[in-house]
């Protein structure tokens, strides 16, 4: 049995921006996988990815989209992506060493300031310092927002493909691959956190498509399409969605971003769109049987 979570963390922000406990939501979950979108990491510091997998004995890997600025007052704060530079390579975040609680930190990509060269977005200079000084008693602090995948099954292999930048999108995107082993056999998953229809991610399932057109190895495709069910199986056809049911907003939530899709190889034991855990998505998760 392989149990799957996908969770858009925001951040680590509710819908009013105040911090909720990322550990806790990600604890709740209980999956052998996790695949998490906006997850955000400060610049000299363990970030979201680092502490749950210290906390809950996962192995991981990570992707950035872009590095960007917290601005908060007290317990409050808000994130925002700075647009990325076109030429900026992908940085790909492994796990790593950390002397603190949390336990696991990337090597040296995570050591980095992300506002200096080579990091995505590394333009962005004096975004916080702008940022701090428009607001009397907030502080702006650095970093990166972007997309894990979390195991507590062995990881047999990883993978960054990177997606041309789209004219109206902040983020630099990137599709992660990671391969797991269950039972012997591998499992690829396919972490997505798409841009929307309107930034012209139409061109980015194209390449999805090219992705996952087969092979020997099992896939499964997680993550926020920002996206209708219905219209991302014709985007991807063979593909079918596992769980159904609307996850954002969570409060009240009427749509249905989040995927967890599955071409063939599994059966659907369980699935469920889970209760909110303090993101302003609700986290979905499914348990599959290999066949």
């Amino acid at each position: 049995m392989l149990t799957v979570a996908s969770l858009n963390l925001h951040a680590g922000m509710d819908r009013h921006h105040v911090p909720f406990d990322v550990v806790e939501a990600c604890r709740s979950l209980d999956s052998d996988v996790l695949v998490l979108q906006e997850a955000w990491w400060p610049v000299g510091g363990a970030g979201h990815v680092a502490a749950v997998a210290a906390a809950l004995g996962y192995d991981w890997r990570w992707v950035s989209f872009g590095t960007g600025v917290m601005v908060g007052s007290g317990a409050t704060g808000r994130a925002q992506l700075r647009r990325s530079r076109r030429s900026a390579p992908t940085v790909l975040l492994d796990r790593g060493l950390l002397s603190g609680a949390t336990g696991q930190q990337a090597r040296s990509a995570a050591d980095r300031d992300p506002g200096e060269p080579g990091e995505r977005g590394s333009h962005h200079g004096e975004l916080g310092r702008r940022a701090a000084s428009a607001h009397r008693g907030y502080s702006a602090q650095r970093g990166q927002l972007g997309l894990a995948v979390l195991s507590r099954l062995p990881v047999l292999s990883s993978d960054v493909i990177s997606l041309p930048q789209l004219a109206r999108d902040r983020a630099r995107r990137a599709v992660l691959v990671v391969g797991i082993e269950i039972g012997g056999t591998e499992v690829q998953v396919v972490a997505v956190h798409a841009a929307h229809l309107s930034q012209g991610s139409i061109w980015h399932y194209k390449i999805l498509r090219a992705v996952v057109a087969g092979g020997a190895v099992r896939q499964l495709v997680v993550g926020d399409m920002n996206l209708w069910g219905p219209v991302v199986e014709r985007l991807l056809p063979g593909w079918h969605r596992t769980v159904v049911g609307r996850t954002w907003p969570a409060h009240a939530p009427v749509a249905q971003p989040d995927h967890i899709l599955t071409a063939s190889g599994f059966q659907v034991v369980q699935a469920a769109v889970c209760a909110p855990v303090g993101s302003d998505h609700r986290p979905i998760r499914v348990e599959l049987a290999l066949v």
